[in-house]
């Protein structure tokens, strides 16, 4: 487990280390050293957002700690953080932007498994898949013109499939 260091003074933010390594999962958790003012409220919030994930995500701060979500370490690039501290249900004191945010840098390489031959993605592999059908199809066509089915009908039967069925299923 990584703990960063978040000090808060006079309402601006700073690291100790700013780097977080992209892949990682669950490692990385904020320590956050508030002064007097953070101190005194009864709720401390962290407001994350980053380029690739824009939403706002808000993490309460327990204890003086709470954990980065795993979804800003996907990307590398900026992550901005905000501290909202809140007293009652009418104080909220919130922190200036950052001047040095967070920064995911890129990982080695994330390995895991024996090295395999490249696997062509899903849509790939449904086209793929529709060629080969086509393929079938006009081959069946082809055979049933040539005479080689006798159909009742003058379809080509294969089994309980004729040629009507693979038109349909392949066109």
């Amino acid at each position: 487990m990584k703990t960063h260091t978040l000090t808060v003074r006079d309402r601006r933010l700073s690291w100790d280390d700013r780097r977080l390594t992209r892949d990682s999962v669950a490692v990385d958790e904020v320590a956050v050293d508030m002064d007097e003012e953070y101190r005194g409220c009864d709720t401390v919030v962290a407001v994350m957002v980053s380029a690739a994930h824009q939403d706002p995500v808000r993490m309460v701060v327990e204890g003086g700690l709470y954990r980065i979500p795993s979804e800003f370490t996907r990307h590398t690039g900026s992550i901005l953080t905000c501290l909202i501290g809140y007293v009652g249900e009418v104080q909220r004191v919130t922190s200036e932007q950052e001047s040095q945010p967070l920064v995911v840098t890129k990982s080695g390489p994330v390995c895991g498994t024996d090295p395999a031959d490249e696997q062509p993605d899903l849509w790939r592999q449904l086209l793929e898949t529709v060629e080969e059908c086509k393929r079938i199809a006009q081959s069946v066509r082809d055979d049933a013109d040539a005479g080689k089915f006798d159909g009742a009908d003058g379809s080509a039967t294969v089994g309980s499939i004729t040629s009507g069925d693979i038109d349909q299923i392949c066109n």
